[in-house]
């Protein structure tokens, strides 16, 4: 095991190629190679900023339309971060560079569209035929109406790149939905992107929420744990040593008063 992959990681799973500061190629290598089973009890979503670096090897020049990748890792640091703060799941954040065979419960692959014809525009998703992402698009889509002013729905799978998508390949899960956002090369669409990452990001955690008949908050988040009390802190760290995750759930419902839940997966061997 990696020097990189002891320690502490605070506030959900890290994914090791999302920071390859101070790691060689052999090590990123090796780090993508790595296999986790899913931590009982938690839904574990990986979410991938489209183009980012690292990217995949041998599409290094593949870098998207422009201002993709900052419109995508900026949607995908704001889901990460509602689905860390939410204690039945834990978010994934990865770059273009997938790592290879890892097992999640759901992979979202996060794109935005750009063409020479600016008035092209509209949102789409792209996934593997089956009942499981049908329902996970369903979800998407019903989210994204429901967002004043959205980009028009196009049809899912129009294209190569959407039906066949590499991350499809490269995830063990049930469900696998790649999302065109809209078409940053449209000014309408590339302004009405910008203005709601957040709202963007909220639809995919609702969307998540339906998809696995998870209750969503009301209104606070010490109602999304079931608390009677005032919720004041809650942190999630994960500890990595000898191939075993101990997820650790922190809840100060008063000060002073701390309740820790603690689990614990096994996680492959890393070649």
């Amino acid at each position: 095991m990696t020097k990189a992959l002891r320690g502490s990681i605070s506030v959900g799973l890290q994914d090791m190629i999302a920071n390859p500061d101070g790691r060689g190629p052999q090590q990123r290598r090796r780090a993508r190679d790595r296999r986790g089973t899913p931590l009982p009890g938690i839904k574990q979503v990986l979410v991938q900023a489209g183009h980012l670096a690292p990217r995949e090897p041998h599409f290094e020049a593949a870098t998207g339309t422009t201002g993709e990748q900052q419109l995508v890792k900026a949607i995908r640091d704001k889901l990460v971060k509602m689905l860390d703060s939410d204690g039945r799941f834990v978010g994934m954040p990865v770059p273009g560079d997938i790592p290879d065979g890892v097992k999640v419960d759901a992979a979202l692959f996060l794109h935005a569209d750009g063409v020479s014809d600016a008035s092209a525009g509209g949102f789409q998703f792209g996934f593997p035929v089956n009942e499981a992402n049908r329902k996970l698009v369903a979800n998407l889509r019903r989210e994204f109406l429901s967002l004043e002013g959205h980009p028009k729905s196009r049809s899912d799978n129009s294209t190569g790149d959407a039906r066949d998508y590499y991350g499809y390949s490269r995830v063990h899960s049930p469900f696998k939905v790649l999302v065109e956002h809209g078409f940053l090369t449209n000014p309408t669409e590339r302004q009405w992107l910008r203005a709601n990452i957040g709202n963007l990001a909220r639809a995919k955690y609702e969307a998540l929420c339906r998809t696995f008949t998870i209750p969503r908050p009301r209104s606070s988040r010490h109602e999304m744990h079931g608390l009677t009390g005032a919720f004041q802190h809650k942190e999630v760290n994960i500890g990595w040593r000898l191939g075993e995750a101990k997820v650790e759930t922190r809840i100060r419902t008063k000060p002073g008063a701390d309740e820790v839940l603690s689990k614990r997966a096994r996680l492959g061997a890393i070649g």
